[in-house]
């Protein structure tokens, strides 16, 4: 199960209920509506045969989860289901939370699901046995639902990455002059397609006593360094040269703590929109991700 199904479920066991109180006020929308200042979005009251009596879809630690309360008993425990948006099914895996919390299930909402909840007309819920009996056939209008899922995308947390040492970048000092020198040509390239300068940050990992690797990441936009606006690379002096060991999309760049060979510690990386890391292993000549 998701951490952040997990974190939620704790949170209803603590307020009496998954979507009790913050989805009352669904009955009365005909819309998708954002929280103001929070990652929840209140969904509208479903049509169709259902026992949902609320829903609301929530974002912590950049993963959503589709909360539905229901007015019969679901055993706690874990489920599946699927999300169908204009017909196309996505399976989902979750969390039936029992009566002793308040009636409801807690859903995981994959990063594909957005982008057609967005564009799409109506998201249907099924599940099968007990949990199938308490949703019955609930189907969800979709009016609002790109304004509300942009408008608390920003209020969502990030994971906790308290277990790495994030490596600070600046646009400014030594580091960052080494940077516009390293990157000119795609500094230059950028200005050329865009005719904006992009922005520049670096900094250093240190390698051993000695030698250090810098970190590069220029940001200016989507169309051109991919849906995070930035491109993050790191490089490596060999000699007289620099060589570029690293690249990945914009986000946040971390030690990682294990040092491999001739020491080498490993990188992680978060885009800038992902809900997990990506951990980076030295293979010899550069670095590569590790599996999973």
């Amino acid at each position: 199960m998701p951490s952040s199904v997990r974190a939620l479920l704790v949170l209803a066991a603590v307020s009496g209920g998954i979507v009790l109180a913050a989805a009352a006020p669904s009955q009365a929308q005909d819309r998708w509506t954002a929280q103001e200042g929070e990652a929840r979005i209140v969904l509208p009251a479903p049509r169709g045969e259902t026992g949902v009596t609320g829903a609301v879809l929530a974002c912590a630690e950049r993963r959503w989860t589709l909360e539905l309360a229901t007015a019969a008993a679901v055993p706690a425990g874990s489920l599946a289901a699927t999300l169908s948006v204009d017909g196309r099914a996505f399976e989902a895996t979750g969390e039936a939370t029992g009566e002793a919390t308040g009636n409801g299930l807690a859903l995981g909402v994959a990063d594909e699901v957005l982008a057609p909840l967005k564009g799409g007309l109506a998201l249907a819920v099924t599940a099968d046995g007990a949990a199938g009996e308490a949703l019955g056939q609930p189907v969800f209008p979709l009016r609002g639902s790109r304004a509300a899922i942009d408008a608390a995308a920003p209020f969502c947390s990030a994971p906790d990455m308290s277990a790495y040492e994030a490596v600070a970048l600046s646009a400014e000092g030594e580091d960052a002059e080494l940077a516009a020198t390293l990157r000119a040509e795609d500094i230059a390239a950028f200005r050329q397609a865009t005719a904006s300068d992009a922005r520049v940050e670096a900094g250093s990992v240190a390698i051993g006593e000695d030698r250090r690797m810098v970190v590069v990441q220029l940001c200016g936009s989507s169309w051109y360094f991919g849906r995070t606006g930035c491109g993050l690379s790191v490089h490596l002096q060999s000699g007289d040269q620099w060589i570029r060991v690293l690249e990945s999309e914009g986000g946040g760049i971390y030690i990682g703590g294990q040092v491999d060979d001739e020491a080498y510690p490993r990188l992680v990386t978060l885009r800038a929109d992902a809900a997990a890391p990506t951990i980076w292993r030295w293979s010899g000549t550069a670095y590569a991700p590790l599996p999973g």
